[in-house]
């Protein structure tokens, strides 16, 4: 199922500008235009308008063809030729995003918009709808889908909405942080979306390699590097019960470990930032000895558990739960 939204103008005072929304385009970051083929007789060859944020993987398409070859008119308004198409199910945040671009767009060229996913049969009347109201009704069409989805699919996973907000948000600050952080030679890693196969869930993920000086966003789990302890071991000379130790060779080894735990690790040598939003700031620029102890004690997870995810691929509704306002 898709969530379709058919966009409206007043017939008697605003004509549709196609040229006025391609000016709008071009001076919004992430879309590009393309000419496409489909079996429909109205839309065999359509201009789409593709909204694909390769950052947070959020992506719509609009689709335009000429108003006339349709001569759909609800009341006083006339279809404008244009309509927003965008598969579902989602998690929450594709929503967001994408009906926060929908509202400047309905702003900027004085559109209604109609949504034909709920009652394809019956047209509802056009509507300037906020961009609150255009969440709600795109919310409520991504929970209807995601019941029969997940019957169909096995590849959908779920998350805490709260969780993929989160990734969400930062994913959207990352660069600003690396470059703000970039002068104190502090690491500003990726949070990554990875399926867990003990949980079952999706969870998120981010590395902290060599205890380098470091931003942590808030993730379950993070992938650490550390030597491994090792173990020394003796050498007779020359056949007499005189023995030498030789220092053990330690290995670099990689592991996950839960966020918790790192936070332990961490107590006392770094602190909590709130702005632009939650992480924790390690920043010293060397590892103290306790530090390095506690994290030796630390139980690592073998990383080959963890397979990599797409924003595609996690929802944040359970099928059957009400709705989140």
């Amino acid at each position: 199922m898709n969530f379709v939204l058919d966009f409206f103008v007043d017939k008697d005072t605003h004509p549709f500008d196609i040229g006025e929304m391609r000016l709008l385009f071009a001076s919004t970051l992430y879309f590009y235009e393309k000419l496409q083929s489909h079996k429909s007789p109205t839309w065999r060859i359509a201009r789409e308008f593709v909204y694909d944020n390769g950052v947070t993987g959020v992506h719509f398409t609009l689709r335009y063809n000429k108003p006339e070859k349709f001569d759909l008119t609800v009341g006083k308004y006339t279809f404008s030729g244009l309509c927003l198409e965008m598969d579902l199910p989602k998690a929450s945040f594709f929503g967001y995003e994408a009906m926060r671009v929908v509202a400047t767009v309905m702003k900027s060229l004085n559109l209604l918009a109609a949504c034909s996913s709920h009652m394809p049969d019956v047209p509802e009347p056009p509507q300037r709808y906020s961009y609150d109201k255009l969440v709600t009704l795109w919310q409520r069409a991504n929970e209807q889908e995601v019941a029969e989805e997940l019957a169909k699919r096995d590849n959908l996973y779920y998350a805490d909405r709260n969780k993929l907000l989160y990734w969400w948000r930062y994913t959207s600050e990352l660069r600003k942080l690396q470059t703000s952080m970039q002068k104190m030679e502090i690491e500003v890693p990726e949070i990554k979306l990875c399926y867990f196969k003990k949980s079952g869930q999706a969870v998120t993920v981010c590395d902290w390699p060599g205890t380098v000086r470091t931003v942590l966003p808030v993730v379950d789990y993070v992938l650490v590097e550390r030597r491994s302890r090792g173990n020394p071991r003796s050498q007779s000379r020359g056949g007499s019960k005189i023995s030498t130790r030789i220092p053990a060779t330690r290995k670099m080894e990689l592991g996950m470990v839960r966020f918790k735990d790192i936070m332990w690790v961490l107590k006392g040598f770094s602190r909590r930032v709130e702005d632009p939003l939650p992480y924790i700031l390690y920043s010293r620029t060397y590892a103290p000895s306790t530090m390095r102890q506690k994290l030796q004690e630390l139980k690592l997870i073998n990383p080959t558990r963890f397979e990599p995810l797409t924003p595609d691929d996690v929802i944040d509704v359970k099928p059957g739960a009400p709705r989140e306002t």
